[in-house]
């Protein structure tokens, strides 16, 4: 056999090695052949040029091929179906990663000699994150002063200049300029949290660290705009800083120094006019500010414009949206270009005044998408654009308008615009507005596509939410099962099963599904899911055997257990629906310290009754006299006499307890 095996080797050797030399020599005879029908031919490899591209091209790109995925979970929070956060956890969640990332690079920047492994070419500025630079340990020269000015170290920078002061260090005007527009725009602390880089902190820690709303009289920014020379820069951001700031004392000082400006022949900038309308205590003193722009040939900008109609509505004028409407279009005219803000504005207004129909108002709105529309791209022009999408959305929910929703949310999600709404916090409101609208009117299959694809990704499966969705099912007659059991999921995992009244309105539409239309297999998850339910329930009440968790125990209300009995016994668990029931009975399980079941809610007679049908049927009598006692006890029949009746009509009774049944009846009566 090794021989054979030899001998196809050297056979396949020789009829390779021809096939080789015949390739050889026709490649040879191609070449001559080429060569003498081109004699002056040259290869030449030609590199193209580098494209120019920004430093967002790349991930604007993969964003546009990879798109969003509607069954993903949001931010990765959500692992497992079992370990979906509720809205508190999830934000909680969202944060601590966050500050994860955050403690990385503090690592990073202490000690760096630990995460020298860095192989990036060109480097990764991110990966090797620099730790910001000590004071004390910088030369007092002008070009760290620039350094720190450009990182925004507003107190770093302060401090330097304190210390090229004391040595008496020449420093150029422009420099201080720009050390003075640092702290006049930061009121010489800080940078705030709402300015960070990290998103997460930035949405959430605002919430927490309030701005201060007082000036710092007496600061850093005061003592240099003291030093340096006054002209019109220095003036306009004095008065822009100031009016920041909209206690009296600072609205004072700024009116004074624009007083003295006027004095002194100064034409304020922009920035400074933006700053006097927004303090303005009337209206006619915000358009004597607009008439004094025109008067000097300053052209505003759009903020001049949206100061004007928040200060129309704030004010609160007769005719504000007709205002509003004058503002826009005196916009237009000079030039500027309105932003997703002044269209905010503008429904606010038209909301705001009360003789305006809604009608009105929506012909606003439609003609307010359409130009967006039209435009070639949306981008964000100033702080508060990513609201027109949350107020539009709240104003297609309050006329019910389902087309200018979707208008609203296919402008949103188009490839053109550049404005979105934070995680979280904008996202989920707008989602939550736009499936709120959505719900009373698509069909059911188009709402199962929505629902399935917001929640809980986008939008957090809240109370109203939840008790809005078992509204509408509850209208239905053939929901379809994969529906039905991702609701119930998401009320087991968002913890509203614990809400009383939710928990309430899930029992009656489980027992109002039809099972007859269900497969075994779904008969069988549906059974799961009750049982799984009835678990939980079991054991929070028990959590009185805890020490630690006392303070959540929950007990077992009666109605609870008449209601989920009923439903276990439905899908075949009859065991042990009817020792669940048993706990009704049971004077341990409902005194003392370690009581599991409660005395409130008592059990609805419909339901006690179709338990007492249940054991007629199967000819329990022992079942059916626990269902009679449960009557007695929470006093659900007027007639006992003819329930019991019925357990004689439908059981076969032996002697001694059809004496029981007639002795029970007579105690009670």
């Amino acid at each position: 056999m090794f021989r054979s095996l030899n001998k196809w080797q050297k056979l396949g050797t020789s009829i390779s090695s021809r096939n080789l030399l015949s390739t050889t020599t026709n490649n040879l005879e191609n070449s001559l052949i080429c060569q003498e029908l081109l004699p002056n031919t040259v290869e030449e490899i030609g590199i193209p040029y580098a494209i120019k591209r920004s430093p967002t091209d790349l991930l604007r790109a993969l964003a546009d091929t990879v798109g969003v995925d509607p069954t993903a979970p949001h931010f990765a929070l959500i692992d497992d179906p079992l370990t979906i956060p509720t809205d508190s956890q999830r934000d909680l969640y969202f944060v601590a990663k966050e500050m994860g990332r955050r403690a990385a690079q503090q690592l990073a920047q202490e000690w760096p000699t630990l995460f020298m492994y860095d192989t990036d070419i060109p480097r990764i500025q991110a990966y090797r994150p620099q730790k910001s630079p000590d004071v004390s340990e910088i030369a007092p020269t002008v070009e760290n002063l620039q350094k720190l000015i450009a990182l925004k170290e507003v107190v770093g920078a302060n401090q330097l200049y304190d210390k090229l002061a004391a040595e008496n260090v020449t420093i150029p005007r422009e420099v201080l300029v720009d050390l003075f527009r640092l702290l006049v725009y930061y009121n010489g602390k800080p940078i705030p949290a709402s300015e960070m880089l990290w998103h997460g902190w930035r949405n959430y820690g605002c919430q927490v660290e309030q701005e201060p709303e007082m000036w710092d009289s007496g600061g850093a920014a005061d003592l240099l705009f003291e030093e340096l020379e006054k002209d019109k820069e220095i003036y306009s951001l004095m008065i822009a800083g100031l009016c920041k700031y909209s206690n009296a004392e600072c609205t004072t000082r700024a009116l004074e120094l624009y007083k003295e400006m006027r004095e002194k022949s100064f034409v304020p900038t922009v920035e400074a006019y933006y700053g006097l309308i927004t303090i303005a205590k009337t209206w006619q003193e915000a358009i004597f500010y607009l008439k004094d722009m025109a008067q000097k040939s300053i052209k505003p900008n759009i903020r001049i414009f949206n100061a004007l109609i928040e200060k129309s509505i704030s004010v609160q004028l007769r005719d504000q949206f007709n205002t509003a409407i004058k503002i826009l279009n005196e916009a237009t005219t000079v030039g500027c270009k309105p932003s997703l803000r002044t269209y905010s504005l503008l429904m606010r207004s038209c909301l705001k005044q009360r003789n305006i129909s809604k009608s009105v108002c929506l012909a606003h709105l439609v003609h307010i998408l359409a130009e967006l529309e039209r435009t070639e791209a949306i981008e964000m022009l100033e702080k508060g654009d990513e609201e027109f999408f949350t107020s539009a959305m709240d104003f297609a929910l309050q006329t019910r308008n389902i087309a200018v929703a979707e208008r609203i949310l296919a402008l949103y999600r188009a490839p053109n615009n550049y404005v979105r709404l934070p995680a979280f916090l904008g996202e989920a409101e707008f989602y939550g507005l736009y499936l709120r609208i959505v719900i009373s009117q698509l069909s059911l299959q188009e709402l199962e596509k929505q629902y399935m694809s917001l929640v809980p990704r986008a939008v957090p499966f809240s109370n109203n939410l939840a008790m809005i969705m078992l509204r509408r099912l509850q209208t239905e007659k053939n929901v379809p099962w994969l529906f039905s059991r991702r609701l119930i999921e998401d009320f087991i995992t968002s913890r509203h099963i614990l809400r009383p009244h939710l928990n309430q309105l899930l029992r009656s539409y489980l027992l109002s599904m039809d099972l007859k239309k269900m497969t075994v297999e779904q008969k069988e998850e549906l059974r799961d899911l009750v049982v799984k339910i009835v678990d939980i329930f079991v054991e929070i009440s028990r959590f009185s055997e805890i020490k630690r968790l006392q303070k959540i125990q929950k007990k077992l209300e009666p109605d609870f257990i008449a209601d989920m009995s009923l439903m276990m016994i439905k899908l075949d668990e009859r065991e042990r629906a009817w020792k669940f029931l048993a706990l009704l009975l049971d004077e341990e399980a409902k005194q003392g310290e370690a009581a599991t079941v409660s005395n409130e809610r008592s059990p609805n007679y419909e339901i006690l009754n179709l338990l007492m049908q249940e054991a007629l049927n199967e000819g329990n009598w022992y079942n059916a006299s626990c269902c009679l006692q449960i009557m007695a006890l929470y006093s659900l029949s007027e007639n006992l006499k003819s329930e019991a009746d019925r357990i004689s009509k439908h059981c076969n009774l032996t002697s001694i307890q059809r004496k029981i049944l007639e002795n029970f009846i007579d105690v009670r009566t």
